[in-house]
């Protein structure tokens, strides 16, 4: 900001001068720079520079820089700049200089001038390797441009040796280890890029300081979950032992008791020796070697009742002429009618002509022998969606399809959010048009079809003018507000004048 505000007062002295007082000129505007600018307090040294690049410093000595790269940089772009570590050609000692463009008539490189900060010097550059994170971290400094090398750095063999244009770790090994998530090696990085000369501060803690909390951490949870699984196998022992001691007694004493058939089926059956399959093998209820049939068949559906109707699923069994045997009490709910009703009724009957036609082609392919499953969406009265399974199931032997098993769940709520969440990831969260990803995706299908096709295609390109004004002058929010109006000005402005068959357009900040 000091060199800027020179920079602006010396247009009319670097630019207005004759070549035969260029170094009057240079004298001149060196003594009001070093007026203005506080010398070893933001600077260590000052200098001044003319459009043909001699340069003035505090010395005295006139040198040439035209062929340094922050003197054509400046020059060429007009714009202040940074220059990487360079040596000094009048003092030989290293350091880097901020130049700022001095501008003058008609808006033409006039010079420019420049602060020298030496890296040797008590400066606030030299001054980042005094701070330490924790015992062991430490900082660098890596400079910008296509060739970026360390500003600064602990180790002084590494000063000035090129370093990572991206991602840097100030030289530190940053793989991941086989079992990175168990014993980290990785150290603890941190980056800072400085907006205004394109460096970038790297903070770095290595991984033995970084993770030891955790490391520890991890010794008393392994320790306490030993002990833990220790106490828990000793109470499963204890209480498998009491649990297993009557059947033992019973087993040794060769005890024969008559139990009722429901207590002799509660036994698990055992082919192997154990106590239990000896105690089975010695119990020989009368009534247990009795077939009752039917009985067990009521009682295999009163269970599968009793599970299925706990389910909000529709579940339902069709015998091959699509007539249902079985229905849960989800049906009665959905159909306002009772499980005898449905009993016996077609798929058609219950269902409708509409539904039944949407639903009948995956039908047949359940009972051809194919596992189904579908989604189906309705808006009457609201939107929701429904997942259809058809599972078939086959005779004894195999050899045919003797019914289809139904189950069809409402997957509303996961529809809507997966609808949620694809618009999400198209979209621009401001202006609520296509995002890139988007529109990179349809432009490559808008021109597959076009060669596929042989049709022709459009794209609109639009660019904003000032629009970088409009965020200084009038703030962020009114750039927003210019975004979010823009897409619909430009879909209206090109409905009136054109019709356009195919558009791809997307804008963003």
């Amino acid at each position: 900001m000091l060199l800027r505000q020179q920079a602006g007062q010396l247009s009319g002295r670097l630019g207005g001068a004759p070549s035969a007082q260029a170094h009057a000129a240079l004298v001149q505007a060196l003594d009001q720079v070093r007026r203005a600018v506080p010398v070893p307090g933001a600077f260590n040294a000052l200098m001044v520079v003319d459009a043909r690049g001699k340069a003035l410093g505090d010395s005295g000595l006139v040198t040439e820089v035209g062929d340094r790269s922050y003197f054509r940089e400046a020059a060429r772009t007009l714009t202040p700049v940074v220059s990487p570590p360079i040596r000094g050609r009048a003092n030989d000692r290293l350091g880097v200089i901020v130049a700022v463009p001095v501008i003058g008539a008609q808006g033409r490189f006039a010079g420019l001038v420049g602060g020298w900060l030496d890296l040797s010097s008590s400066n606030f550059l030299v001054e980042v390797l005094h701070n330490r994170l924790g015992t062991t971290g430490f900082y660098c400094l890596v400079s910008a441009g296509s060739h970026p090398v360390y500003v600064q750095h602990p180790d002084p063999a590494q000063a000035r040796q090129p370093a990572r244009p991206i991602g840097d770790t100030c030289g530190q090994d940053d793989r991941a280890a086989l079992f990175e998530f168990l014993t980290p090696t990785r150290p603890v990085v941190s980056r800072y890029l400085m907006s205004t000369t394109g460096w970038e501060l790297v903070a770095l803690l290595p991984a033995r300081e970084a993770y030891a909390p955790l490391h520890r951490m991890q010794q008393r949870f392994l320790m306490l979950a030993a002990l833990a699984l220790a106490l828990v196998a000793a109470s499963i022992w204890l209480s498998v032992r009491g649990l297993l001691a009557p059947l033992t007694r019973a087993a040794r004493g060769g005890a024969r008791q008559r139990l009722g058939l429901s207590a002799f089926e509660r036994l698990p059956a055992r082919q192997h020796r154990d106590e239990i399959g000896d105690l089975r093998a010695r119990i020989h209820p009368p009534h247990a070697r009795r077939a009752r049939p039917r009985q067990e068949l009521g009682r295999s559906e009163r269970r599968l009742r009793a599970v299925t109707d706990t389910l909000p699923s529709l579940l339902a069994f069709i015998d091959t002429d699509e007539r249902y045997m079985f229905n849960n009490i989800a049906y009665e709910h959905t159909f306002g009618m009772t499980l005898d009703e449905l009993r016996g009724k077609t798929v058609r009957e219950v269902l409708g002509e509409m539904r039944y036609a949407r639903v009948q082609p995956f039908l047949q392919r359940a009972l051809a022998g194919a596992v189904v499953t579908f989604e189906s969406e309705d808006n009457d009265p609201a939107y929701h969606c429904m997942e259809t399974s058809y599972r078939p199931e086959w005779s004894a032997d195999g050899s045919e399809v003797v019914g289809v098993h139904i189950h069809v769940q409402d997957i509303t709520p996961r529809k809507l959010e997966t609808l949620r969440l694809s618009h999400i990831s198209s979209t621009d969260h401001l202006t609520q048009v296509l995002n890139r990803s988007a529109f990179e995706s349809r432009l490559q299908d808008a021109m597959a079809r076009c060669r596929d096709t042989g049709g022709m295609m459009a794209l609109l390109y639009l660019d904003m003018d000032r629009f970088k004004a409009v965020n200084d002058i009038h703030g962020h929010a009114a750039g927003d507000l210019l975004l979010q109006r823009l897409p619909s000005a430009c879909w209206a402005a090109c409905a009136s004048r054109t019709q356009w068959r195919g558009l791809a357009a997307t804008s963003s900040r």
